[in-house]
């Protein structure tokens, strides 16, 4: 850590003016969250140089998905996450709803009609982050990044699992299928994306040890975050459209890291995480029986009570193998906890079952992460403000917790300078 100097007062107010440069251009900006079940939204800590405690980041990334993991070795459609869609099912809850209903939509009423839903998702966009040292033990800093998205649904008829279907042809199903859609207000099965997601700001208290306990360094921290929802949420007249973030609530974290020097350009570190969003009541679609949340016949407001993310991520890095070509591999672990609904419509409304909501509500994904880095100030005696160039590929693996996540893979380019 460095000691105050005589540009303490400078950087803060150049602090202060980029933190509320930020929060102008928040409506337009997406932060790096974890709590996301379709993007790897992932922080990765910063490639540290020794007395030079401040960064500043960009990157291009791009990321794209066509399958999701659902329990043990099972791979999904993406809408699938949120259960399986049964078309004998949605007529029935249309018909619990007094829906307007064809005579073929009635006559399908309990009967099984399953369709698999598979989806795709495409994303590009820019990222950018900022970490300023106050002092012995402060940090303050920012992610945030734009993004564009396009995502697609189709349906396919199950028949080897009809108990009904058989006896209609493929165009009367797709008729039926358009048209349950189309009643409850669905007018396409795509959804073009451009804006925000969360805006995550922190302050961390840390320390850094040199030559303790036969290594060349030790840094440890804690960190607290705020998650600003300043985004793109779901549409729910759009069952393709997905959230930028988390959805829009609120929420705020806390973490604990620790990175390790064992020996000249060989580090190693980890951190654990703990992310709380805050309730909100908000307009959703709601299952009335067993149709997914995403295509749910009743909509109103729900208070909803998201669960708690727990993130682990430990990594090494090699620094100096050819000049300053440098590599690193992380892991990251993400647990979302099963959220609390209840129906917070008028009496009198049609009876929702949000059991099917809670039950498809907690996920998990596992990442792998390998990044090659060339720094660009490491052989120099006196290193001035040369950049460090990086490629990342975060790799969507199924190891410990993951299930009823999007299996998306994202590359990054990008640049950081540390002062």
């Amino acid at each position: 850590m460095g000691k105050i100097n005589s540009n303490f007062w400078c950087m803060s107010r150049r602090l202060v003016v980029v933190v509320m440069f930020v929060g102008a251009l928040s409506q337009r900006m997406l932060g790096m969250v974890y709590d996301n079940r379709y993007m790897p939204l992932l922080q990765r800590s910063y490639i540290t140089c020794a007395d030079r405690p401040s960064h500043v980041r960009g990157a291009l990334f791009a990321m794209t998905a066509s399958q999701a993991f659902g329990q043990g070795d099972d791979f999904l459609g993406i809408p699938e996450i949120y259960g399986p869609f049964d078309l004998g099912v949605l007529t029935k809850s249309m018909g619990i709803a007094q829906m307007s209903l064809s005579p073929l939509l009635s006559e399908l009423q309990d009967q099984k009609i399953p369709f698999r839903v598979d989806g795709h998702l495409q994303t590009q966009g820019a990222a950018f982050g900022y970490q300023q040292q106050l002092g012995d033990l402060l940090q303050l800093g920012f992610t945030w990044f734009v993004m564009r998205s396009t995502s697609r649904q189709e349906f396919f008829s199950d028949r080897n699992n009809m108990n009904f279907g058989s006896m209609l042809t493929d165009i009367t199903l797709d008729e039926a299928l358009r048209e349950a859609l189309a009643e409850l207000g669905f007018k396409q099965n795509y959804a073009h994306q451009v804006g925000s997601s969360d805006f995550d700001l922190y302050a961390r208290v840390g320390y850094r040890w040199d030559y303790e306990l036969k290594c060349r360094s030790i840094d440890t921290g804690m960190r607290v975050g705020l998650l600003a929802p300043m985004g793109v949420t779901r549409c729910p007249t759009m069952p393709a459209s997905i959230p930028f973030g988390g959805d829009g609530f609120w929420g705020m974290y806390g973490q604990v890291d620790v990175e390790v020097e064992a020996k000249e350009d060989f580090k190693v570190g980890l951190f654990a995480r703990l992310n709380k969003r805050f309730a909100k009541t908000k307009m959703v679609r709601m299952p009335v029986t067993q149709e997914p949340s995403i295509f749910g016949v009743a909509q109103g407001n729900a208070r909803i009570n998201p669960g708690v993310t727990f993130i682990f991520s430990p990594y090494a890095s090699i620094e100096g193998l050819r000049g300053g070509l440098g590599l690193r591999v992380d892991y990251t672990l993400t647990k979302h906890m099963r959220d609390s609904w209840s129906d917070a419509r008028p009496t009198g409304c049609v009876p929702v079952n949000l059991c099917q909501a809670e039950a498809f509500s907690h996920w998990g994904s596992d990442y792998a992460s390998f990044t090659a880095f060339y720094d660009f100030g490491k052989m120099k005696e006196l290193r001035s403000f040369e950049p460090l160039l990086f490629f990342t590929w975060d790799i969507p693996v199924s190891l410990f917790v993951t299930e009823r996540s999007v299996k998306t893979n994202r590359i990054m380019l990008g640049v950081e300078f540390s002062f």
